[in-house]
């Protein structure tokens, strides 16, 4: 089931996650993020300084798989894994599946 809301798509199917796979996802993405914002400032809306409060927002946003898939930390982090850049390649990986 999947529901729209202000532009959010949540898809409800995908809740089930792998904690040691969503924890090594949000491991690797936490170190890009910082040298992407940085690379890209014009890409982002905040600073080096919100990092850890966007991660744990993002932490929870990849456990609903409910974001956004685009930004650079999000492809880097898919390249460093060796998963796929798409939705269902991050979701597949984040379920251990």
């Amino acid at each position: 089931m999947t529901h729209v809301i202000h532009s959010l798509v949540i898809n409800h199917e995908a809740a089930v996650v792998n904690e040691l796979n969503l924890d090594n996802f949000m491991q690797v993405y936490a170190r890009h993020l910082p040298i992407c914002i940085q690379e890209h400032p014009n890409d982002y809306t905040y600073g080096i300084d919100h990092v850890p409060h966007v991660v744990a927002r993002m932490r929870q946003a990849f456990a609903k798989n409910s974001y956004n898939l685009d930004g650079a930390a999000i492809r880097r982090t898919c390249r460093e894994l060796k998963i796929p850049y798409t939705r269902k390649g991050i979701a597949k990986y984040l379920r251990g599946t």
